[in-house]
């Protein structure tokens, strides 16, 4: 696979994903739409907006080369690239006014970070004083959050303009959303052990830095948090001393909540929205299943295909609409969970 995978804020779960024992699953998701794209062979469906148009990337034979998609409303997917360099296209966020933004590889193979409109006109963003801009997210106000090859995190405000911020002195940092109000949640490290702590950033720039309780101390053990919405929960997975994998949901005080499927030795959320319903996967004994999980902490399981697939849920709308990815005995599909 191409360097690209590196921008994925999954490309950690993936490199699980390329060794799944597809075994039995719990059964077929009746509220599920499962798509294609023509010549895909790999399918990523990364956001999903208010209006449940679907952005992603996928792969074809190649499996090298990403080109980017958008799935409207009414089904019908739009693909495109922003770039020609070997590592393509890959769009990672959407917002409400169908906004997308994803980081594309240029002829020179350097990672430049892009905005594409709903009309389909492309911005080029670079952060200043680097050659290497990948881009996680954006919020309703059109800024945007990613990671830079100074090790620094940055927000870009809707007019164009960049802050460059880094928690903590730390090593490096990565922004991986924003709320509506601004706030910015992410993770960053201090050395070069690979542990991961927790992040947000406020508008004044100050930072509140946290961890899970349990959360391991070792290599790649740590904190990855992935979603804040505009109450300012954030959530995400860490993984502890003993390498398990589990969710949490931080509150906008402090508290914070595990996260763990049914029996599950991994866990991770990836998606929540402004009720606080969250959205992600588990891999219990027998497969890999999708999850919702309420504010409330009623945690509701779903499969996308049956046996012997596997289920993916990435992000998750306003509405309680998820999109996500399933394998099967055929390859990699996406899939559309309709709101009960």
């Amino acid at each position: 696979m191409s360097a690209l995978w590196l921008f994925s804020r999954s490309s950690r779960v993936l490199l699980q994903v390329a060794v799944v024992l597809l075994l039995a699953a719990a059964g077929f998701g009746q509220q599920i739409v499962t798509f294609d794209i023509n010549g895909a062979v790999y399918i990523f469906p990364e956001s999903i907006n208010v209006s449940g148009v679907i952005a992603g990337y996928y792969f074809e034979n190649d499996r090298i080369t990403a080109h980017a998609f958008v799935r409207d409303a009414t089904g019908g997917i739009t693909t495109f690239d922003v770039g020609h360099g070997i590592g393509g296209t890959a769009v990672m966020g959407i917002n409400d006014s169908g906004q997308v933004v994803g980081t594309y590889q240029d002829t020179s193979a350097l990672a430049r970070g892009f905005v594409r409109d709903s009309a389909g006109n492309v911005t080029t963003i670079d952060a200043p004083g680097t050659n290497y801009t990948a881009v996680y997210g954006i919020n309703n106000a059109g800024q945007i959050v990613g990671t830079t090859g100074l090790a620094a995190a940055f927000v870009r405000n809707a007019d164009g303009s960049f802050a460059l911020f880094n928690p903590a002195s730390s090593a490096i940092g990565i922004a991986s959303a924003i709320n509506s109000t601004g706030r910015i949640v992410g993770r960053y490290r201090t050395d070069n052990s690979g542990l991961y702590h927790g992040f947000i950033r406020y508008l004044n720039g100050h930072f509140s830095l946290f961890d899970p309780p349990g959360v391991g101390g070792g290599w790649n053990n740590g904190t990855q948090p992935v979603a804040i919405n505009d109450n300012g929960t954030v959530a995400g997975w860490f993984q502890d001393a003993t390498l398990a994998i589990h969710g949490f949901v931080r509150d906008s005080v402090g508290v914070t909540t595990q996260v763990d499927g049914p029996s599950a030795s991994y866990t991770f959320v990836h998606g929540m929205n402004n009720s606080g319903t969250t959205t992600g996967w588990y891999t219990d004994a027998t497969n890999d299943h999708g999850f919702t999980r309420s504010k409330s902490g009623v945690l509701t399981t779903f499969d996308a295909a049956a046996y012997p697939g596997s289920t993916y849920a990435m992000a998750i709308n306003g509405l309680g609409q998820i999109t996500g990815y399933y394998i099967d005995s055929t390859g990699y599909h996406g899939f559309f969970r309709k709101a009960k």
